[in-house]
């Protein structure tokens, strides 16, 4: 047995053992085990047959980000590169100094944004004590408040813990507020790390206007003792945050644009001249079906798939059919007759007319029906995807407990709205296109707040759908007749491109951004302003549906191919 008095007597250095150890008491782990453990995990709850293996396993690990970097699921000493660089050169990508490959301890940092000051300082001690090595402090309005700071700090070693502010109100503010605990804690600055978070570019393009560089000399003169701490930051999280580096959606809005104009031409150029509102609806039709096709795909995967298999393979489904559809339509599109005269089409193989389908001839003499086709998208684009994409997915989020239930949920609201369109159309074809569109325009100034307010507070199956089918009702005054309103303000050599433009230009500006939009505002708790901001941009169209454009006037449509409307007394003697 030890003597407790002769162990108190000897020196630190006597009693220290002479080899110590991390975890020393546990048997050593090999990367093999690791991953037997994890496939364990991943294979838990999967149908025996059907289990993965450890390059399945792995695979499922290794997400890749949207710049189309892959990350591995664990970084062992072998993977460190031998010779890490110079900054400012790949494959350098972090600190300020050149490194020989000799890897950096971790930097466990913790986010504390409450602003509650005794939960924070108490939340702040409790990670540290976990092994976290630094902080991050979100100041705002929301958040920690900038005199709340050195509270949250009082307990915190300073020269051991690295702190980190940010800001998307007032950073200045809560530098300052940060970098004055520093100064009054008298710690020598040499020992100090700390950064300030001030992101002047960040911050302009996080809430409008153009960057202050103005006071970055300032703020460098203040901090220049402080040799290990940094009063600036680069966050390109903002810009991923809003949608950068995922091209996907403006190849979509580019594509789509190109697309569309032939296809509401040609649809309202084939269509029986008292039928066209009728004929040209089907645009829409095929348009929301493609929707109902990706609801109903997603049903019958989890009807006959688990999740994991959805992740690893069942994703592929839907590019699967959209590519047989594209390749149906490819062999279609080849069949069908040109839109000009055959007297029109020599003239434009032989150079004797260079006009037709041209920016300049359009820009030049069509620019009135361009900006009228452009302003009378924009407030139906905007609805479009407000109604059709932002709805179903808070019908989604509001269901989330629900298993399929926010699924069936938008798939019959979404049938309903496909339905519709064909009977906008022959509304249309009886009244015009004027008292359609008005509905539309007065009736999304009126509903957009009852919809966006009151269909995330619902999970009542009636109410939701009740919900979701008026706005259809509302959307479908728009959707059922836009191509052929369209279509009706161009000749036919730039009829495509009038259409396609004014489309792509209006759904890029505002139809394509309203998710994005949305999610932001709902983020920053600011989703009055979303609101706010779709009806007046309907409101804005509707403007033109009133004073504009003319209901059942000669357009040059029917200047080429008859009359849509028949004279009342045409219509008599007919009947």
């Amino acid at each position: 047995m030890t003597d407790p008095d002769n162990l108190a007597s000897k020196s630190v250095e006597d009693r220290m053992p002479e080899e110590l150890s991390l975890a020393g008491d546990f048997p050593k782990v090999t990367h093999e085990q690791w991953e037997e453990a994890v496939l364990k995990v991943l294979n838990r709850g999967r149908p025996e047959g059907k289990e993965l293996n450890i390059e399945q396993g792995m695979k499922r690990l290794e997400p890749t980000t949207v710049d189309g970097i892959q990350i591995e699921p664990m970084y062992r000493r072998q993977d460190a590169p031998e010779k890490l660089g110079v900054p400012g050169v790949p494959p350098f990508t972090r600190g300020t100094t050149i490194r020989e490959g000799g890897m950096d301890a971790w930097d466990v940092r913790a986010l504390h944004e409450d602003p509650d000051v005794a939960f924070t300082k108490k939340a702040v001690i409790a990670d540290l004590e976990r092994g976290v090595t630094s902080l991050w402090l979100r100041v705002g309005a929301d958040a920690i408040k900038p005199e709340d700071i050195a509270g949250d700090l009082k307990d915190v070693l300073l020269d051991l813990a690295k702190v980190e502010v940010s800001s998307r109100d007032d950073q200045e503010a809560a530098a300052q507020a940060l970098l004055d605990v520093y100064i009054e804690s008298k710690i020598d600055a040499d020992k100090l790390s700390f950064n300030l978070g001030l992101d002047p570019i960040g911050f302009a393009a996080l809430n409008g206007g153009n960057p202050d560089l103005s006071g970055m000399a300032e703020w460098v003169k203040k901090t220049e003792n402080y040799k290990n701490s940094r009063p600036f930051v680069v966050d390109a999280t903002i810009y991923h945050n809003a949608g950068a580096g995922d091209v996907h959606e403006l190849a979509w809005a580019v594509a789509t644009g190109g697309e569309y104009g032939a296809s509401a031409t040609y649809m309202s150029e084939a269509a029986t001249r008292e039928r066209r509102g009728f004929f040209s609806s089907f645009q829409y039709v095929t348009l929301i079906g493609g929707h109902v096709l990706a609801q109903l795909t997603l049903l019958v995967m989890q009807g006959f798939l688990d999740s994991n298999q959805i992740s690893d393979f069942g994703w592929r489904i839907a590019f699967l059919i959209g590519g047989v559809a594209a390749v149906v339509v490819f062999w279609l599109r080849r069949s069908m007759d040109e839109s000009l005269t055959p007297e029109q089409l020599e003239a434009v193989r032989s150079g004797a007319d260079s006009e037709s389908g041209s920016i300049r001839e359009l820009v030049l003499n069509y620019w009135r029906p361009l900006l009228v086709c452009f302003l009378v998208t924009i407030g139906g684009t905007i609805a479009f995807y407000t109604y059709s994409v932002n709805a179903p997915a808070i019908v989604k989020t509001a269901y989330e407990d629900h298993g399929r239930t926010g699924t069936w949920i938008n798939l019959i609201g979404l049938i309903f709205l496909m339905v519709l369109q064909p009977i906008g159309g022959m509304i249309s074809d009886k009244v015009g296109r004027k008292p359609v569109l008005i509905f539309f325009g007065v009736g999304g100034v009126l509903y957009t707040y009852v919809l966006i307010t009151y269909l995330p507070q619902t999970t009542s199956v009636a109410t939701s759908l009740t919900l979701l089918a008026i706005g259809y009702i509302i959307l479908t005054g728009y959707t059922s007749i836009n191509a052929i309103v369209k279509a009706e303000l161009f000749p036919s050599h730039v009829r495509a491109l009038g259409v396609g433009l004014g489309y792509a230009l209006a759904n890029s500006a505002f139809g394509g951004t309203a998710p994005l939009i949305y999610q932001a505002a709902k983020n920053g708790g600011h989703v009055p302003w979303f609101i706010a901001y779709v009806t007046v941009v309907i409101a804005v169209s509707l403007m033109v549906y009133i004073f504009v454009l003319r209901n059942k006037a000669e357009t040059p449509l029917d200047r080429e191919q008859g009359r849509a409307f028949l004279d009342a007394e045409v219509s008599a003697r007919r009947a």
